[in-house]
């Protein structure tokens, strides 16, 4: 059996949804470690406006049902998580929120790596507001999943799923489903990790650098309110 740990906050908004798709799979993580450091109001905010959901109507985290060895430190960075790896033979983990820019060192810990997903089809966009600029540039929006490296969003793919969109769709909906597609796509690979012979894990799901693609700054609300006005007025390339 392969074991992974979740890193996150307690206050991130797709947690529970996380862990209940997790939990469906019967792949939940040895553990989860939280980082002290919680998203920030204005983080939150932006994925409520991403979203159209009210903040008084977010589930954080509250520890309920899940029968899970708990972790609280004070950096994902810092010792603590190496002691952690070690001492409970953790494999791999998964990126579900860290706050923080993971050190080499943490990676080079597991056997395996940080498993990641990004809201955006890799290598071809990278960085911020991915889904944002690819309605703005009429490309396909969806998730990728990737291995963690010292690069930004630059590690070994291991696979993508472009997300349907419709003409009935505004901003939020494409969000919304672009957000749920990805923890799917997530759980889905770690059910299929988590439950691999060891010695075929590493060839089976080591996925592939590409190289290429534009790293993408936090779109500009000027540029925002073009790509809202272009889903609503069904003149987004991929709404079908």
């Amino acid at each position: 059996m392969i074991n992974y740990a979740l890193l996150s906050v307690r206050n991130h908004p797709l947690l529970e949804y996380f862990l209940n798709e997790l939990k469906s799979r019967d792949s939940l993580p040895k553990a989860i470690i939280f980082d002290k450091k919680n998203l920030s109001e204005e983080e939150i905010e932006r994925y409520c406006d991403r979203t159209g959901q009210r903040l008084d109507k977010l589930n954080f985290f509250q520890n309920i049902n899940y029968h899970l060895k708990i972790f609280d430190v004070e950096s994902h960075n810092n010792n603590e998580i190496l002691n952690i790896i070690r001492n409970f033979d953790i494999d791999f983990l998964v990126n579900g929120g860290t706050p923080r820019i993971l050190k080499q060192e943490i990676i080079d810990e597991t056997n395996f790596g940080i498993l990641n997903c990004h809201p955006g089809i890799l290598p071809f966009f990278k960085g911020c507001s991915c889904v944002e600029w690819s309605i703005f540039q009429d490309e396909p929006v969806g998730n990728s999943i990737h291995w963690m490296n010292k690069g930004i969003d630059s590690g070994p793919i291991v696979k993508h799923k472009i997300t349907e969109c419709y003409k009935s769709d505004n901003y939020q909906d494409i969000r919304k489903r672009v957000y749920q597609d990805g923890v799917k796509l997530l759980a889905e690979l770690i059910e299929q990790i988590a439950k691999s012979p060891s010695n075929l894990l590493k060839d089976s799901h080591k996925g592939e650098i590409i190289s290429g693609g534009i790293y993408y700054k936090p779109m500009d609300e000027d540029s925002l309110d073009m790509v809202k006005n272009k889903v609503n007025k069904k003149q987004y390339k991929f709404q079908n």
